[in-house]
């Protein structure tokens, strides 16, 4: 989950605080890996099921049906944690215009999450395993 600016949070000071460009960098590369996570599990299946030959090799496996789902699982898994990241996000800045809404219990479940990095990881390595075995897969049914 992309941590949200809390409330309590200083501006950075002059003795040395480099959050702000921690959380930028962080940011980025969140943005950077997503965008790859995607594409390459959108990309590869396309290349792997419109390319004649690949196309041909692969359905001829017993291993097709086995390669689109582990791209489209790590797919879908980017896309479900992008929107559970845009609710969280959403709960945490309308907490912010109503503080009132900070005693919900959705609030606090937003706020939990906004902090809970292992969920992000736990997704993006699972991504990556799911797409390099669906990688793997592929490569042993072209080059056989």
């Amino acid at each position: 989950m992309a941590i949200a600016k809390s409330r309590t949070r200083k501006p950075p000071k002059d003795d040395g605080d480099d959050s702000d460009g921690y959380f930028r960098a962080y940011e980025e590369y969140s943005k950077v890996l997503r965008t790859w996570l995607v594409a390459y599990g959108i990309g590869a299946p396309v290349l792997l099921f419109t390319n004649d030959h690949l196309a041909s090799a692969v359905s001829k496996s017993s291993f097709a049906i086995a390669i689109a789902a582990y791209f489209l699982l790590g797919v879908g898994f980017q896309v479900l944690l992008a929107a559970i990241n845009k609710n969280v996000m959403w709960m945490l800045y309308w907490g912010e215009q109503w503080p009132e809404l900070q005693k919900r219990l959705w609030y606090k479940i937003s706020a939990w999450m906004s902090y809970q990095f292992w969920i992000d990881m736990l997704v993006d390595i699972g991504c990556l395993l799911l797409f390099g075995w669906a990688t793997l897969l592929a490569f042993r049914i072209v080059l056989e």
